[in-house]
């Protein structure tokens, strides 16, 4: 999904943030949030967590950071503040957001800083 949203069975709103590294993606506000729906932005980044807290997102899902992937970046992001989030589940006013570290890696084929992952979200 790039820019774009979706709503199934007028219960769940999807929507899919084109890239942040691309200075070209539309603003939260573009969106309409149902404040009936459960509402998810899907962001390859950790990025605007706070505008999506206040236009009614209710999940943030991303990834981007690998958790750091290589020794010692994750330790450089959270000193130098380079992501909003660099792993894990956050309360961002009434919105959930979620980092994973991904089941991959890039760019090199190695791992020696955090694990694999794949993130199960149950919405009730």
């Amino acid at each position: 999904m790039d820019d774009e949203q979706i709503t199934i069975n007028d219960e769940i709103s999807i929507v899919g943030r084109k890239d942040y590294s691309l200075h070209s993606r539309d603003q939260m506000q573009d969106y309409s949030q149902n404040t009936k729906t459960f509402n998810i932005v899907l962001d390859h980044q950790p990025k605007d967590l706070k505008e999506c807290s206040q236009n009614n997102i209710d999940l943030h899902l991303s990834g981007h950071t690998h958790a750091g992937q290589i020794f010692p970046l994750y330790y450089v992001n959270e000193l130098l503040n380079i992501n909003e989030m660099n792993y894990g589940l956050e309360q961002v006013n009434q919105m959930a957001a979620i980092n994973t570290s991904g089941a991959a890696g890039w760019g090199f084929p190695i791992r020696t800083e955090h694990h694999s992952e794949f993130v199960i979200v149950n919405i009730h």
